[in-house]
């Protein structure tokens, strides 16, 4: 029994120095990305932003991943990750099983999910069933995982109860949605610091605002020119907050400049 004890108690111990290891990789890893990204936040702001352009580059300021809504509803599987190495050249898998490689890499890429409900299909569809308590998004969790056209029917009931602001409470939870918004765009912002090659290939911070008073779309792609270190002191903003959301993205622009010093 003596035996038996030591060996639990030395695992345990083994077990406790890995996670302490682990963690304090994190905050260490977390901590030079920030570093770094400050040193090219101020290389950046000593640049010349003006003049004639001599070169014509090509890439996508409106991309999207399964961190939004109607894209992983559809079908798409593929995250941020997969999308820069792809638009940087790299193969990758498709969502249906295909090798995918672009003939030329693109110079740029902004991946714009859009920010209302930023990565709510996907956490519901990963969700253990038995632990949703809402009848809504019971239903629409079963229909999700019975295959892709239950994905097309629960996403389109979405997208309509959207525009006619009929959502099931818990996705319109503020506080739970900016935790969740925070952890995705956070990390996001530390993935697109990895991924950017000045002079190589550039990966631009972005989202898609988009409103949809009365079912009508009104798509609107926000680009910051600022790295991690800046725009991670604010959140995509939700069209969902307030009555007047078109004004009240102007001020959250020029908030943003305010906070950050920074430009969108």
């Amino acid at each position: 029994m003596a035996g038996i004890r030591k060996i639990i108690l030395s695992t345990v111990a083994v077990v406790a120095v890995g996670a302490g290891l682990t963690y304090g990789w994190q905050q260490y890893h977390e901590k030079r990305v920030m570093d770094d990204s400050r040193v090219a936040q101020i290389s950046s702001d000593s640049e010349v932003t003006s003049g004639p352009a001599s070169t014509l580059l090509w890439g996508d300021t409106h991309l999207h991943t399964s961190n939004s809504i109607d894209a992983f509803g559809f079908g798409v599987k593929l995250g941020p990750e997969e999308a820069l190495r792809f638009a940087r050249g790299e193969e990758v898998t498709s969502t249906g099983g295909l090798k995918a490689k672009l003939e030329r890499p693109l110079d740029f890429l902004v991946i714009a999910d859009h920010s209302g409900g930023l990565g709510a299909t996907k956490a519901l569809y990963d969700s253990p069933g038995f632990l949703i308590r809402d009848p809504t998004l019971k239903r629409w969790h079963t229909e999700m995982h019975k295959g892709p056209e239950g994905m097309q029917l629960v996403t389109g009931e979405l997208i309509d109860r959207a525009g006619r602001n009929t959502l099931p409470a818990a996705l319109t939870n503020p506080e739970r949605q900016r935790k969740t918004s925070t952890n995705i765009w956070t990390g996001h912002s530390a993935l697109v610091e990895r991924y950017n090659e000045p002079g190589k290939f550039t990966a631009f911070m972005g989202f898609e605002y988009t409103l949809m008073p009365g079912g009508n779309n009104l798509h609107r792609v926000v680009m910051f020119r600022d790295g991690k270190s800046r725009t991670d002191k604010v959140l995509p903003y939700d069209p969902g907050q307030g009555d007047t959301p078109v004004s009240q993205l102007w001020d959250y622009m020029d908030n943003y400049e305010k906070v950050t010093g920074g430009k969108v």
